[in-house]
């Protein structure tokens, strides 16, 4: 290069920085919202109030949540299932790699899919993330199998929601009877039926392990003074623990604010449910 267009170029590279290259980080976060067309085909309303709740719940849930994956696919569909206790709206996180969740939106809920979709959608987001960010997901599970794991991971996610959508879901609120319920719970042997404990008991009761883990949770809360953003980075065992009331007397928990060191070694949560938390079609 000739000694003067070699100055000019210096001289613009010095003296001009708005001529150099803009290099510009890539984004690290990805949400992917998938609409399945099986059943129903999704007006653009639908989807712009489906785009808009999903986005902005998920954007919370990452300024909570360190652990969220980075990379999230969102997966609608309709089901014909009225699904009021709930709110019109249902899901299961599928699986942590790559990190999945799929919702169904009933199209018999009063006012049909946009309003349920506007009355809890956004709560299906913060449960079913929080689910995602400890790695409780139906397919390749951070955790061992069983009830009491099972009961705390999701009441772990049902504070977390209703802390942070104000949301609170008569299918979910404690009995008065619920430490008699913990108990049960926590003297179950491993070969008990998963399906009556966290749906339909024979009995009559239903949602036994929901109400239980959120009642646990609480009490953990209560006597550890975490809050339950702090509470979620402890596993089930110490949650358990925590829900003492040994705490009143001046202790405090020594358990580290980590998840299990086999996070992703342990065995999958493999159960032969029926119910739509862990069969999310129509």
């Amino acid at each position: 290069m000739p000694a003067n267009k070699l100055f000019i170029l210096l001289f613009t590279l010095l003296f001009f920085p708005s001529f150099r290259p803009t290099s510009h980080p890539p984004t690290t976060h990805r949400l992917e919202i998938v609409f399945e067309p099986e059943n129903h085909r999704f007006s653009s309303l639908e989807r712009q109030i489906a785009r808009n709740i999903i986005i902005n719940a998920s954007q919370k849930v990452r300024s909570l949540l360190s652990t969220l994956p980075k990379k999230i696919k969102v997966s609608l569909s309709v089901t014909n299932e009225n699904l009021e206790e709930i709110g019109g709206v249902n899901g299961v996180a599928l699986s942590n790699a790559p990190a999945e969740v799929a919702i169904v939106v009933s199209r018999k809920y009063p006012g049909g899919i946009q309003a349920a979709m506007q009355k809890s959608l956004s709560v299906i987001i913060f449960h079913e993330f929080h689910h995602l960010s400890r790695g409780w997901v139906y397919h390749d599970n951070a955790f061992e199998a069983s009830i009491l794991n099972a009961s705390i991971n999701e009441g772990l996610a049902i504070i977390f929601a209703e802390k942070y959508t104000g949301v609170k879901l008569a299918r979910f609120d404690c009995p008065k009877e619920v430490n008699q319920w913990s108990k049960e719970i926590q003297s179950l042997s491993k070969q008990a039926n998963f399906d009556h404990w966290m749906f339909e008991h024979p009995d009559g009761r239903s949602a036994i392990g929901y109400k239980v883990g959120k009642y646990l949770v609480q009490e953990a809360m209560k006597y550890s003074g975490e809050n339950i953003v702090e509470i979620s980075k402890h596993t089930p065992k110490e949650i358990l623990q925590m829900a003492s009331p040994i705490p009143l007397m001046g202790f405090r928990s020594p358990y580290p604010r980590s998840l299990p060191a086999n996070h992703d070694k342990s065995l999958p949560f493999v159960e032969n449910s029926t119910k739509l938390r862990y069969t999310p079609h129509p």
